[in-house]
């Protein structure tokens, strides 16, 4: 959260918003992650990029808005303007740390799996 804030303060333009609002997702993911980790990695990207997209959506009805008039910081969370292009970079963001997710998952296997084998004394066969 800290570096999206930093990006989309220090930074200028649209790339500076798309940056920002993709580690908005990033940051909604690993929640989801967080949060409910029993669950694969589908579940929290779903629920992470569900979550980005019904706050942008609900910023169609003025009162996420509203919310930030009456608590500024609500506006960190939950925004005050809707843009279609937001929606893009969310899912981009998403997906992006879903990728990620797998990655790390994978190669995490298969070290873990190297080390037991060296650990029983079972190695790999030619």
């Amino acid at each position: 959260m800290p570096l999206g804030l930093a990006v989309t303060r220090l930074g200028a333009g649209p790339w500076a918003a798309a940056t920002g609002d993709a580690l908005y997702a990033v940051m909604a993911v690993l929640l989801a992650r967080l949060l409910l980790p029993g669950r694969s990695w589908r579940v929290h990207t779903t629920l992470g990029l569900a979550w980005c997209w019904l706050v942008e959506l609900a910023q169609l009805t003025g009162v996420p808005a509203a919310i930030g008039e009456a608590v500024p910081p609500a506006r960190l969370v939950l925004g005050t303007t809707f843009t279609a292009s937001d929606l893009a970079a969310y899912t981009v963001g998403a997906l992006g740390c879903a990728a990620i997710i797998v990655l790390a998952s994978r190669c995490w296997s298969s070290v873990r799996t190297a080390w037991i084998a060296r650990r029983t004394g079972v190695e790999d066969q030619p």
